[in-house]
């Protein structure tokens, strides 16, 4: 397993580096290179391409059926089996309840090579542009 791959797999103690969710973007998103991006609950619902990664919100699973593919990863912790049959090329969306460990995780896996979205807010964003009449 690789060194960078390893770092996914835990989440940092507190006071260690976890990555910045206001680095900057990388990349164009429609370039077909790897880029980390920030969705608006708006514009990921817009975004049906994208495999969903539900980190550590198993119970929205059925919010994300009409997307490519969703992952629900119980814990948080992106291990590697998680990213088995993943395309480098074939965008990422990231879910967490509140946005932040998603964000963290985006950026890392962007590192990686995977073209990652976050969506900002999390759940909370999602359930309430749901309320106020969804995607449609």
């Amino acid at each position: 397993m690789t060194p960078q791959l390893q770092d996914l797999l835990t989440i940092p103690a507190q006071g260690q580096d976890r990555g910045s969710a206001s680095e900057p973007r990388r990349n164009d998103p429609r370039s077909g290179t790897p880029s980390y991006g920030e969705l608006t609950a708006l514009q990921f619902c817009q975004r049906r391409d994208l495999t969903v990664l539900l980190l550590n919100a198993p119970h929205a699973e059925a919010d994300f059926a009409g997307y490519r593919a969703v992952i629900p990863v119980p814990n948080g912790q992106v291990a590697p089996h998680y990213l088995t049959g993943l395309v480098a090329g074939q965008p990422l969306g990231l879910v967490c309840p509140d946005g932040e460990w998603s964000a963290r995780v985006a950026i890392r896996l962007s590192r990686l090579g995977y073209s990652v979205f976050h969506l900002a807010g999390g759940l909370r964003e999602w359930y309430r542009l749901q309320q106020v009449g969804g995607c449609g």
